[in-house]
């Protein structure tokens, strides 16, 4: 079960009735009163039982939004159930995740969103109560990514422009551990994912680079504890309050082979593939050869004419077979990963004209992979259902 606390206003969300009659699967499409783009959208992770809504949180200037996707009238609509502002008016969200705690009465996993950006200083809000429940403060310089870890909801990395990525206990707001140094990234970092297993993440950023970096190599007290998917996480045990903040400056693989400009988005693909684009119309499926430094072998190129900006991020779902992917003018291609013959389904923002085009920040995926949402330049929300658009 999850709890979420009801807003105090709930405000219309604006959908064309004539543009979901054009676009086949489209659920909503909601725009926050901001002056600025959606840079992060993340869905809650852990599915719920089947009927339920799920809910999917966006970030943009100084503002974070929950919306449900929940089913009225045999059909699912897009409403918004919470907003957080912050109170500095020059704070600029660029990411987001989620994560949990679990309630001490009956053990209900209450939700937690967490989402950081210019300030470098990422909050952690408890959607139960609409209050803060920590600050992950530490990082010189603007957060511009983040990640739950899979199989310890308590701790996520963020990647900031001060080139490093740090680990968090998000419960307590205390750092674990920072990788940068030596042969760390020589730029800011755009993008971090934790592998399946939990044992290891990578990072890419402006250096052109991509790493790979050892979790299970840390400190027990810093190791992240192996719990099922979807529990609560527990509280820090007494020994981390102790530990030093550990520095790790060598990854154990790094490349600069597969991109020539910046990498803004890297993620794994089951458990030895790693997809990434950079500013080349196209995103690569790649696989580390690791008894040979540096050395890839690029597994498939997915074309995506016109998304030659840079902080363009992909998604790709749970189950690893589908890969999101946006443009400069509000296009997004969906493609099965490992199935080279299915054509890409093409989703269109539904407001976009040829006098109004808007760039496509960020893609994600529902947890059972039925609903793909993302975020925009112009401040929209749009989410598909993938079961009725590839019908």
């Amino acid at each position: 079960p999850v709890a979420m606390a009801p807003p105090k206003k709930r405000k219309a969300v604006h959908t064309s009735a004539s543009a979901s009659a054009k676009q086949k699967g489209l659920v909503g499409c909601a725009t926050e009163e901001i002056r600025g783009a959606l840079f992060g959208v993340s869905f809650w992770p852990y599915p719920g039982e089947e009927g339920t809504c799920c809910f999917v949180g966006v970030v943009g200037c100084g503002r974070a939004s929950v919306y449900a996707v929940e089913e009225t009238g045999g059909a699912h609509a897009l409403s918004r159930r919470q907003t957080y502002v912050d109170d500095d008016e020059t704070e600029s969200y660029f990411a987001c995740t989620w994560t949990c705690a679990e309630r001490d009465d009956d053990g209900t996993a209450v939700p937690l969103f967490a989402f950081g950006g210019l300030h470098g200083v990422a909050k952690v809000i408890d959607c139960a109560t609409a209050a803060q429940a920590s600050a992950l403060s530490g990082h010189g310089n603007s957060i511009n990514d983040m990640k739950t870890h899979p199989r310890d909801p308590s701790l996520i990395l963020t990647a900031s422009k001060d080139e490093s990525v740090r680990l968090w206990n998000a419960l307590t707001g205390r750092c674990l551990a920072v990788f940068a140094g030596d042969d760390g990234h020589r730029d800011e970092v755009l993008s971090v994912d934790v592998h399946p297993s939990g044992r290891y993440f990578c990072s890419a950023g402006v250096d052109n680079t991509v790493k790979l970096w050892r979790l299970d190599a840390l400190g027990p007290e810093r190791r992240p504890r192996r719990q099922e998917t979807g529990g609560g996480a527990a509280a820090a045990p007494q020994k981390e309050k102790n530990a030093k903040v550990a520095l790790e400056q060598f990854p154990f693989f790094s490349t600069n082979r597969v991109h020539s400009n910046y990498v803004d988005c890297a993620k794994f693909v089951g458990d030895h593939l790693v997809v990434s684009k950079s500013t080349a119309n196209k995103v690569t499926l790649w696989a580390p050869r690791y008894e040979r430094k540096q050395t890839v072998v690029v597994v498939r190129d997915f074309d995506l004419p016109k998304a030659d900006l840079w902080f363009l991020r992909f998604g790709v779902d749970p189950a690893a077979k589908l890969l999101g992917a946006g443009n400069n003018h509000g296009v997004v291609r969906v493609w099965k990963l490992l199935d080279e013959d299915q054509p890409a389904l093409t989703l269109h923002h539904p407001l976009v004209k040829k006098t109004h085009q808007t760039a496509v920040r960020q893609v994600a995926f529902s947890p059972d992979s039925r609903f793909l949402a993302f975020g925009c330049d112009d401040a929209s929300l749009v989410v598909y259902d993938l079961t009725l658009a590839w019908t």
